[in-house]
C-alpha cells in the first residue's frame, strides 16, 4: 500500500472528466449524485475536501487522504460508485430528452475496453497534481499561476498572504449554490520581495 500521501499529508488539485465532455451535470439530479456521493466519502472513505467546483462536465478539486486509502484510491472509488448511479438514473428517466444521445456516446467510449462490460462515465485517471505538503507548505509557482486563473478558485482567494493554510482543522462541509460550491484559501509565493 502506497502510505505517502497519509504521512506527508499531500494535497493535489485533481480533475475527473465525463467522456466525451459531455454536458451532464447541468441536470441538478446529477450533480446531487456527485454532491451526495462527496459528502459520504469524506464522512466515511478518509477523503479531505478542501476546495471544489463542479462544471458541466468535469469536477474540480483540492483534496488530501486520511486513514488507510491514498487519494488515488478514493478517486477511484468515488469515480466507479458516481458512474453506476448516475448511469443507473441516466437509464430509467424517460424525461431526459438527451437520455440516448448521452447512453450512445457512453456505450462508445466502453466498447473497446475489456474492463467495462456496457458504459464508460469518467475518462480514465483523474489527472492528479500535486499541490503541497506540510512539510513544503508553498505552492509552486506554476501551481499557483494554474490555480489562480481557474474561475472555480479565484485570484482573490488564493493570494490574499503568505500565511494562510491548506491545513483547516477539519474537513469543510460544501453546500450547493451555483457552478462555484466551496473555496477556500491557498498559501501563495510571496512576490513581495524586497
Amino acid at each position: 500500500m502506497n502510505t505517502a500521501n497519509k504521512i506527508l499529508d499531500e494535497h493535489y488539485f485533481i480533475t475527473a472528466t465525463v467522456v466525451d465532455w459531455v454536458d451532464i451535470f447541468t441536470r441538478p439530479k446529477y450533480k446531487h449524485i456527485v454532491l451526495d456521493s462527496l459528502a459520504y466519502y469524506q464522512q466515511r472513505k478518509g477523503l479531505r475536501l478542501y476546495a471544489w467546483g463542479l462544471m458541466s462536465n468535469h469536477l474540480h478539486a483540492i483534496v488530501s487522504a486520511t486513514g488507510e486509502q491514498t487519494v488515488a484510491d478514493i478517486v477511484r472509488d468515488f469515480k466507479k460508485f458516481t458512474s453506476k448511479r448516475i448511469l443507473a438514473e441516466l437509464e430509467t428517466d424517460p424525461q431526459e430528452s438527451r437520455r440516448e444521445w448521452m447512453l450512445d456516446r457512453f456505450r462508445f467510449a466502453g466498447a473497446n475496453d475489456r474492463k467495462i462490460t456496457s458504459y464508460r462515465f469518467w475518462q480514465d485517471g483523474c489527472h492528479q497534481e500535486f499541490i503541497c505538503s506540510q512539510s513544503a507548505p508553498q505552492l509552486s509557482a506554476k501551481t499557483y499561476r494554474k490555480l489562480s486563473r481557474h474561475p472555480t478558485f479565484p485570484q482573490k482567494s488564493i493570494a490574499d498572504s503568505d500565511r494562510q493554510s491548506i491545513f483547516p482543522e477539519k474537513s469543510i462541509e460544501n453546500s450547493v449554490s451555483s457552478v462555484l460550491l466551496q473555496k477556500v484559501a491557498l498559501p501563495t509565493q510571496n512576490n513581495n520581495k524586497k
